[in-house]
């Protein structure tokens, strides 16, 4: 197996340029043509470039109708997946939208009084009807 190491270039940053993570990979993918390669596996299921920002786009859009708003953090309490990426990066669309969501990552395997004690900790907003 060779390993092949690629480096994206520094994120541009200024008055009309977003400084998000989120922003700046769908972005590049679009730019470098890798929206329609794959992304991300799960199960025999890939998803391209193209597909998970476009989740993420519409999970972000969910929120943001729910009322996450400036300040807010969400707390993410999912297995590694399609659904663990999508609400990362749609809590990271948030910021760029400039409605300043921020992602708490927990571990799905926690007890109930833990995601309880973590929510509370971290101050994050009650959880999104639907959503769980």
């Amino acid at each position: 197996m060779t390993a092949v190491s690629v480096s994206a270039p520094p994120m541009p940053v200024g008055p009309t340029v977003s400084a998000n993570v989120a922003a700046h990979l769908a972005a590049l993918a679009d730019r470098r043509g890798w929206s329609g390669r794959a992304a991300f596996l799960e199960g025999h299921r890939v998803w391209t470039h193209g597909e998970v920002h476009d989740r993420a786009e519409r999970a972000a859009t969910v929120l943001a109708g729910r009322g996450v708003a400036a300040g807010d953090r969400v707390l993410l309490a999912l297995p590694d997946g399609i659904m663990w990426v999508t609400t990362f990066l749609a809590a990271a669309r948030l910021a760029a939208a400039r409605l300043g969501a921020v992602a708490v990552l927990v571990n799905p395997a926690l007890t109930a009084d833990d995601h309880r004690f973590m929510a509370e900790d971290s101050r994050a907003v009650p959880p999104v009807p639907g959503c769980s």
